[in-house]
């Protein structure tokens, strides 16, 4: 962290911490999980393998016909002097 520290400087910082998370069912999941740019588009070599792979998380994760995604998003904060 001592990029973070440099950046604030001897007035330093806070860390807080925001958790999130998203539920989706099985269509909702490869929908994120395909919106990502290192996802191969329909198509593309590997996109039914990454779809395949996809369903295995999906039926091995998921409750009740759903899968929650959890994230943790930290924001920093102090006076810049």
């Amino acid at each position: 962290m001592g990029d973070v520290a440099d950046f604030f400087g001897p007035g330093g910082y806070q860390t807080r911490t925001c958790p999130n998370e998203q539920v989706l069912d099985l269509a909702g999941f490869k929908g994120r999980m395909t919106s990502r740019s290192t996802t191969p588009e329909p198509g593309q070599p590997g996109h039914e393998e990454v779809m395949r792979g996809l369903e295995g998380i999906f039926a091995e994760h998921s409750q009740g016909g759903k899968i929650v995604l959890a994230y943790e998003t930290q924001v920093r904060f102090g006076r810049l002097d």
